[in-house]
């Protein structure tokens, strides 16, 4: 059953300069969901969010990063839902038992966090069995109706979009197009599914991880969006260049990236903004930790800025989806605009090529 909550997260823990426009719709947030692909014998538990409001919406199938869970990203995908998207997060077989927001908790889960993430990375086939996932998510569309009869009729199977953090958005870029190497005699993989309109990629990989090259975004030939932070590394040091690759080494031609200032590995999903474990909001010591440490952020103030990344986040990442699933001229033309830079200062740059 889907249970009704308000148009957006728990309030910024302080105020910023800018705002990303407020929501339109109450939104309805489903209990789990188990969907099964007959293909694979494989079981992925599902959350939703969807507009509490008559209507046939688009929809956004998001992966989370390694460790996370279908909890992760949840304040972004009830942003996402109060404005006219029907966002499903999918729990993978990778997720850590016992996550609730995949921003971390325990040192204990810390450490069982970074081991999982070096081993994924390490394993070309964690990013194809993830697109896999994401796939049987779309086929199982029907399923979730049937789960949720509050659903039926509001999914929009023309007007799909996938998205994705850190192993998750390597999936997204392989559901788009992007090719991997899985081996020296099987390479430029393909895993494209062409029912998906629009990528959105945060914190993905550059080549030499996950199987991916620089040859792998020549044929994303879709409109994506790429997001870093400026305090965001690779796993293995590399710096902010490094996860620029899938913007500048894709086909141009509605490729864009967004690039916050102070944001880490763990800002984007706006858990950090208050909206983490389960929108109940995260302790003081533990943002602290996930933003690395450092009360520094947004515009230069304290650890509350949090709160600026996770506009800004939310402004671009609407922009998108609206100029993409719904084919809106205006919203394109914002995310080729200055404008986004203008209102955060320069905090927050929309590029595009």
């Amino acid at each position: 059953m889907l249970c009704s909550a308000g148009v957006s997260a728990t309030p910024p823990l302080r105020p910023t300069a800018f705002k990303a426009p407020e929501g339109v719709y109450s939104v309805a947030i489903s209990g789990d969901i188990q969907l099964h692909d007959r293909k694979r014998n494989r079981d992925l538990s599902v959350k939703v969010y969807a507009p509490d409001a008559p209507g046939r919406y688009p929809v956004i199938v998001f992966s989370h990063g390694a460790g996370g869970s279908k909890e992760s990203f949840g304040p972004l995908a009830r942003y996402w839902a109060s404005h006219g998207f029907v966002s499903i997060h999918p729990s993978h077989p990778d997720a850590l038992a016992g996550s609730r927001s995949g921003t971390g908790g325990t040192p204990q889960r810390g450490h069982a966090l970074a081991g999982l993430v070096a081993r994924v990375e390490d394993s070309p086939t964690a990013g194809v069995n993830r697109a896999r996932d994401l796939s049987s998510v779309i086929d199982g569309l029907a399923q979730v109706e049937t789960a949720v009869p509050a659903l039926k009729g509001k999914l929009d199977r023309k007007r799909i979009g996938v998205g994705g953090h850190s192993l998750g958005a390597a999936a997204a870029m392989l559901i788009g197009g992007a090719t991997v190497d899985l081996s020296p005699s099987e390479k430029d993989r393909t895993f494209l599914d062409p029912r998906v309109r629009a990528i959105l990629s945060v914190s993905a990989p550059g080549a030499g991880k996950l199987g991916l090259t620089e040859r792998s975004w020549r044929k994303l030939f879709l409109p994506m969006l790429t997001v870093t932070g400026s305090r965001d590394p690779g796993e293995g040091g590399q710096g902010s260049e490094w996860k620029r690759q899938p913007f500048s080494l894709s086909r141009g031609g509605e490729k864009y990236h967004l690039s916050l200032e102070g944001a880490t590995h763990h800002s984007f999903g706006g858990e950090l903004a208050g909206g983490g474990l389960a929108a109940g909001g995260l302790g003081p010591g533990l943002r602290a930790r996930l933003s690395g440490g450092r009360r520094v952020g947004f515009g230069g103030r304290q650890l509350g800025d949090e709160s600026g990344i996770f506009e800004a986040m939310k402004a671009a990442t609407l922009a998108f989806w609206t100029a993409y699933l719904k084919d809106d001229v205006k919203a394109k033309a914002y995310l080729g605009s200055n404008r986004l830079s203008a209102d955060t200062r320069g905090k927050a740059s929309l590029t595009h090529r």
